[in-house]
């Protein structure tokens, strides 16, 4: 399959995608947030007025996903860490490129911090948590406040296997053909080649004045995950910076395991996905990780 065709079944997907995000059911409420020149779709997993709240990022490249779609894993998370969960539905490439998704995930914050009462919430204690690329987005929310101040007040950062380096080519990551493509299309989609290495594209490459003051970090990673590598090399930035990181490893999991678990069987998993399902293996690495971010909350 030539590239060309690998993306047009892959914007295939994404529109599914969008569709499917507009009519599933959800365990919270959704909203309509107002913002400038737009409106951003969030789902409220309320939990109680006074309890912690975690505001998402959900994975997919820039380009999957949407804020109702994990649903499964968001209750969850909301159950099991006893927060309150705001799933945030930022814009997609490859129509609304960086830093597009980026601003939307920090003004719905902003906005849901400034009018809580609106969703029943009464706590100051705000996390932000994401998968992939979600992670990408709510660690460059984090970095992005840091510059102005520290407006959003957020206290800690959870990030599930970051996408922290986008200017490295998905050949040098190790990664099989159709993820090669996969990833080139994400990269090709998101932002312009010259923006590639820009710390709020690429959190690698920050500088450690960029990450200094950022909130304390815990940070998950995958074993057979290609992006192993530059999530530590992140963790390694945030440390350097003086940063509070803990860390862990998912045993044999590769990237998206708590999304892939939820999500179920279906025809585009790997075998070794399909075994970790079946064997009860990614249930568990699923629930450490979990009940790691709870230890270190």
């Amino acid at each position: 399959m030539s590239y060309k065709e690998f993306k047009e079944g892959i914007m295939q997907m994404a529109a599914w995608q969008a569709e499917m995000n507009k009519t599933c059911e959800t365990h919270g409420k959704r909203y309509e947030i107002p913002l400038e020149g737009r409106n951003i779709e969030i789902v409220v997993y309320l939990k109680r007025p006074d309890a912690p709240v975690v505001f998402c990022g959900f994975g997919g490249g820039f380009v999957f996903g949407g804020c109702a779609l994990d649903d499964m894993l968001w209750n969850t998370i909301h159950d099991k860490l006893d927060v309150t969960l705001v799933s945030i539905g930022y814009r997609r490439a490859p129509e609304f490129k960086f830093p597009c998704g980026l601003n939307d995930m920090y003004d719905v914050i902003a906005y849901v911090e400034d009018n809580k009462e609106e969703f029943g919430i009464e706590s100051d204690d705000y996390s932000v948590y994401g998968n992939s690329a979600g992670a990408n987005l709510v660690t460059n929310v984090c970095m992005l406040d840091t510059k102005r101040g520290g407006k959003l007040k957020i206290k800690r950062q959870i990030l599930n296997y970051p996408y922290c380096d986008l200017y490295t080519i998905p050949k040098e990551k190790g990664q099989t053909e159709n993820q090669r493509y996969m990833y080139q299309i994400f990269i090709d989609d998101y932002c312009k080649p010259e923006e590639l290495n820009n710390p709020l594209v690429s959190p690698v490459f920050a500088k450690e004045e960029d990450l200094a003051n950022m909130p304390r970090a815990i940070i998950s990673l995958a074993e057979n995950d290609p992006l192993l590598p530059e999530g530590a090399r992140y963790i390694n930035k945030l440390r350097g910076a003086g940063v509070n990181v803990v860390s862990h490893i998912a045993a044999k999991m590769q990237h998206g395991y708590s999304e892939t678990f939820f999500q179920g069987e279906n025809e585009y998993l790997a075998e070794d996905e399909i075994k970790a399902i079946r064997d009860g293996s990614m249930e568990r690495e699923v629930y450490r990780t979990i009940d790691f971010i709870k230890e270190n909350w």
